[in-house]
């Protein structure tokens, strides 16, 4: 594996688009297609939703300095919504937002209490009875579907000034963990 300097070097030195492609294909092939797929396979409610929505956190961020209901937001317009009113997640963006921070920080809350995972709808999501149904496996289907392939970039729709902006924000995320890394180097006495 190529060392971390080395690779940081290479980050730095490169044009945006290869830490963007990084960035893409190393959370399609160590997360997306591993960890959240096995928990699409298994119904994993709490898992898949955090997982998915910490993917476009980090992506709408690192790319394109997006954060909170905004982020998600955006990047539900451009690559998850589909052409069926039930499959257009962007309109449930703000419940959406809600979900994952009762998950993360909360558990349990209000929210929970007018939604339901319903993994036998044949549809991404349904508003009855005040209640919203929701198709966590539909929502994985459409967010696989339209994920960004690092072998196209121009479907981000980057300006050159926006990739080097990105690249520094990506290069930043990188570098993180520095101080971790000193705590293991201090305890194995290196």
């Amino acid at each position: 594996m190529e060392h971390y300097e080395q690779r940081y070097k290479r980050f730095s030195n490169g044009e945006p688009e290869e830490i963007i492609r990084s960035y893409l294909e190393m959370f399609w092939n160590c997360f997306i297609t591993t960890e959240l797929q096995k928990a699409y396979e298994n119904q994993q409610t709490g898992l898949l939703l955090i997982g998915i929505q910490s993917v476009i956190a980090t992506l709408t961020e690192g790319i394109w300095g997006k954060t909170g209901k905004d982020s998600i937001q955006y990047y539900l317009e451009r690559y998850v919504d589909q052409d069926e009113s039930n499959k257009k997640f962007s309109k449930i963006a703000d419940i959406i937002h809600e979900l994952r921070n009762g998950h993360m920080h909360r558990l349990y809350t209000r929210i929970f209490h007018h939604v339901v995972f319903d993994y036998t709808l044949d549809q991404g999501w349904k508003f009855e009875d005040e209640k919203l149904y929701f198709n966590l496996n539909v929502y994985f289907d459409c967010f696989k579907q339209g994920y960004p392939r690092p072998y196209d970039l121009k479907e981000l729709h980057l300006t050159p000034e926006q990739a080097i902006a990105a690249k520094k924000r990506l290069l930043k995320e990188f570098d993180k963990g520095s101080d971790a890394l000193k705590q293991i180097r201090e305890m194995q006495g290196n």
